[in-house]
């Protein structure tokens, strides 16, 4: 019955918020993309747009922002650009219980910002990117790239009480990170080692320490085009994953949950995901479900007792 805040975040130009996170005080975390020089900043942490301004448009590629507002929506805790010199966007966000923030997206960038990288250069067109900010919003903990010499995109990111961050989204790449992984191969969910390789894109889950090193990661999609949308993770570290899926190839381990079928016809069908603690050698779930027409899964989340929650858009 009541609005407690509702506000403008922007400056001149184009800026979009993609993706909200709440901390246990109430606070909000906020990532998304701006085109606009004078983007509320605060804090010390990249306080200037980056990149040089076209010279006929007079206006700067966009950059991605973490930003953080107060409980009451008031003020700015901090909020900072997050970029390099061509086109990036934060597209998820997630907050632990620390008060540290995680932000992944997509970059064009060759100069971002690396900090503890474990890819500390662009590989591809596009890359995604794994950004760590600590609690005061004053630094990155660490912040790297993401990717192989295709097109990747981080989509969606959680953290645990721990501090293990949790990503997924969509690659190209034959040579995108693997380590751990249950599915080693693009568009080769059987793992018997192939060369014929479409290049069709598959979703990816990766796993990072609290310190930004490799815990797991591993493709995740069959021989059409697979996307990670968003990612959840419990108390016991396992993972789960939405999004959309377009194969009958795609791996499945129930294709009888709850009456539903994996009905796919050649569009999408709903995919959700679960991965162990340290990926392993098997999804421990991994489920299809939809009608003959397009669906996809947007969002989800997990409760106390593991039952995954699911919203997206069905054509079927």
């Amino acid at each position: 019955t009541n609005l407690l805040y509702l506000t403008y975040l922007g400056g001149g130009l184009h800026d979009g918020a993609l993706a909200l996170a709440l901390d246990g005080a109430g606070n909000a975390y906020l990532t998304g993309f701006t085109g606009s020089s004078n983007f509320p900043v605060a804090g010390s942490l990249n306080t200037n747009i980056n990149g040089v301004p076209d010279a006929k448009l007079k206006a700067h590629a966009l950059d991605g922002f973490v930003t953080k507002l107060n409980s009451n929506g008031t003020a700015l805790v901090y909020s900072a650009y997050l970029g390099g010199g061509a086109v990036d966007e934060g597209i998820g966000i997630a907050v632990d219980s620390a008060g540290a923030a995680y932000v992944t997206g997509f970059t064009e960038s060759t100069n971002l910002p690396v900090v503890s990288a474990l890819q500390p250069g662009l590989a591809g067109g596009q890359d995604g990117f794994v950004a760590k900010v600590n609690a005061a919003g004053s630094a990155f903990e660490y912040l790297t790239y993401l990717g192989g010499t295709n097109s990747d995109y981080g989509y969606g990111i959680a953290a645990d009480a721990a501090g293990f961050a949790y990503v997924t989204g969509v690659t190209h790449s034959t040579n995108f990170w693997i380590a751990n992984a249950v599915q080693t191969q693009l568009n080769n969910p059987s793992n018997v080692v192939t060369t014929n390789i479409n290049l069709a894109a598959d979703a990816f889950v990766t796993k990072l320490t609290p310190s930004g090193a490799l815990a797991y990661s591993t493709f995740l999609g069959g021989s059409g085009a697979d996307t990670g949308f968003r990612i959840a993770a419990d108390a016991a570290g396992n993972a789960y994953v939405v999004g959309a899926a377009s194969a009958m190839s795609f791996p499945v381990t129930s294709t009888n949950l709850g009456g539903a079928a994996w009905t796919n016809r050649g569009l999408s069908d709903v995919f959700v995901t679960k991965v162990a603690p340290d990926g392993g050698t098997n999804w421990l779930y991994s489920v299809a479900f939809g009608g003959t027409y397009s669906d996809e899964g947007w969002d989800l989340a997990v409760d106390a007792e593991g039952k995954v929650n699911v919203i997206g858009v069905t054509t079927s």
